[in-house]
């Protein structure tokens, strides 16, 4: 297959946000280790543009106390299910519960 046109990209961004309605925190660079304790949250993607697609608001996930957040990613399930990808989040430790928030997970169809 050659290269998708524009329509093709979005076409394929907006399935992507469909099968990745929710969002995962992970303690390890990779998104192998979610963390425990917390529930994942819905996305709302917004319409795709030259096949990206983001989230049209901030996430803000309630965590527990002593998490440490590294990476993210949208997943296909409230529990269990498949990692669509994954963002570096840096390293956010929590001594006390608390509250991280996502502003931005833009998927991206080349």
């Amino acid at each position: 297959m050659g290269s998708l046109t524009v329509h093709g990209k979005n076409t394929a961004a907006t399935q992507l946000g469909l099968a990745y309605p929710y969002m995962a925190l992970f303690t390890d660079d990779a998104g192998t280790v979610e963390l425990v304790g917390y529930t994942r949250p819905a996305c709302n993607w917004g319409a795709p543009s030259n096949g990206v697609i983001n989230l049209t608001a901030a996430l803000t996930i309630d965590v527990p106390a002593g998490a440490s957040i590294k990476s993210f990613g949208p997943i296909s399930a409230l529990s269990g299910g498949n990692l669509g990808g994954v963002h570096n989040a840096g390293d956010e430790t929590f001594t006390n519960a608390g509250k991280y928030q996502i502003t931005s997970c833009p998927l991206t169809v080349t």
